[in-house]
């Protein structure tokens, strides 16, 4: 019996041309590789056809096939290396990139996990965590500072499927830490305070502040706030120096007292302040000064030690208080300066104007605490004072004249002195009845008068004032 040859071919289903088939056995052949993710059932239309002498005829059969999952596909991240930048002051638990990562392995075959390898090569380091949907954020008790040592950090994390012989590619993080203007500059050394000689030159440098801030690459400008009118500082180094020269006798206090600023360069920019308290030290610039500069005084010679003759004025913008002496005219040591400026009369035994010096030209002197004086001239005028009573050289005479004497007869001479100078030395004479005579006269009128009759006259002296 004659058997038709069948011929097998693949009608339809073919999708890709994944197969292929023994025409003469049908034998189903896989001539493609096939991707469970791209495809994963194929139905075939299988046809037969037989070669027989006569028609040819057809049968057709169907064949189904499913694909099996296979985890052939390793995990990818778009892109595979990031690189950013944030700021410092970035707080803990703080999202800093979202890897986008996918996986074609369909199941548990694409599901992907997510793992810090290390940071900066360090597999201890705990700064930045992962989470399973590939957020990549600091940690929460991470406090990043860009002015330590580690500015920038390599985070390599690996990125793995769940299959059962599991696939991974491995993502790289770049970060760059930027610096943040977080500190405020620091004055260092505080507190501030020196000494300044007052009437400094102008320009003189006389004291220097410094600031220092933690932030790196900050520059610090100086400043005075409010504005002094003694004192300005160089912006840039925070010398002190002066623009004016300060006057302690006109000051008013005896500090000065400023404020100085410390700017630096961030954005925004963060300051400080401090105060500088200069003692301003008195030079002994000034120089007493006599008012008047002469002075005249007249004193009785009868004067008492001790009695104050004149008040000596001096003024000097640095002292209120002096020395006192007298350096010329002060002979036998007849006057004293005490400490407050009064010229005395000191040695009241050598004053006297009938056998001293009837007048004075003193020169006194005032030194201040320094070595600067001042020199005045007193002019003391010694008065008279009518002291001494006239002295009679006899004190008991008794002289006869006839009766008969003409007028305008000598009688007799008496001589009186007095110790007084001047016009209170001067004396003239009369006839007086008085008790206190010192010359007694009797005149005979006559003969036949008694003693009872005498007369007596009394010569007495008086001065002519």
């Amino acid at each position: 019996m004659f058997l038709g040859t069948v011929t097998y071919s693949i009608s339809s289903g073919n999708i890709g041309s994944k197969f292929d088939i023994d025409t003469a056995k049908g034998d189903i052949i896989l001539v493609d590789h096939l991707d469970f993710e791209t495809l994963n059932t194929y139905t075939l239309v299988i046809k037969a056809v037989d070669k027989d002498a006569g028609t040819p005829l057809t049968g057709t059969t169907t064949l189904s096939l499913t694909v099996s999952d296979a985890n052939d596909n390793l995990p990818s991240c778009t892109p595979m290396v990031h690189s950013l930048s944030f700021p410092e002051s970035t707080t803990g638990g703080s999202s800093i990139v979202t890897l986008t990562c996918d996986d074609l392995d369909s199941g548990v075959n694409g599901q992907l996990e997510y793992s810090i390898v290390s940071i900066n090569g360090n597999a201890a380091a705990t700064s930045f965590q992962v989470d399973a949907s590939g957020e990549v954020t600091t940690a929460a008790t991470t406090t990043l500072d860009f002015e330590s040592l580690t500015k920038s950090y390599r985070i390599l994390i690996r990125v793995k499927d769940k299959g059962v012989v599991a696939l991974s590619t491995t993502v790289t993080v770049n970060v760059d830490l930027s610096d943040v203007n977080e500190n405020a500059p620091v004055f260092v050394s505080t507190p501030y305070a020196t000494n300044v000689q007052e009437m400094t030159a102008i320009g003189t440098s006389v004291y220097k502040v410094t600031a220092t801030d933690a932030d790196t690459s900050q520059s610090i400008r100086y400043s005075i706030s409010p504005s002094n009118q003694y004192f300005e500082i160089d912006p840039t180094s925070g010398n002190l120096y002066t623009i004016d020269m300060i006057d302690f006798d006109t000051l008013g206090a005896t500090t000065v007292t400023l404020t100085v600023v410390a700017t630096d360069n961030g954005q925004p920019s963060q300051s400080s302040t401090a105060t500088v308290t200069f003692t301003v030290i008195n030079a002994n610039d000034g120089i007493p000064v006599f008012n008047p500069g002469v002075y005249t005084a007249s004193i009785p010679e009868n004067t008492a030690a001790t009695h104050t003759v004149l008040q000596l004025t001096v003024t000097d913008i640095d002292d209120t208080t002096f020395t006192y002496s007298i350096i010329s005219g002060n002979g036998d040591n007849v006057f004293f300066v005490d400490t407050s400026g009064r010229l005395l009369l000191n040695n009241d035994a050598n004053f006297d104007y009938d056998t001293q010096a009837q007048s004075y030209l003193l020169v006194v002197q005032a030194q201040d605490s320094g070595t600067n004086v001042a020199t005045a001239t007193v002019a003391i005028d010694v008065t008279s004072v009518n002291e001494a009573a006239p002295l009679l050289g006899v004190t008991d005479n008794t002289v006869t004249i006839a009766e008969n004497s003409a007028s305008g007869t000598s009688v007799d001479t008496v001589a009186a002195t007095d110790t007084d100078s001047g016009p209170d030395g001067d004396i003239t004479y009369r006839w007086a009845f008085n008790a206190l005579t010192h010359i007694r006269v009797y005149v005979h009128l006559h003969p036949l008068l008694t003693q009872h009759d005498f007369k007596f006259l009394y010569l007495s002296t008086q001065k002519n004032y």
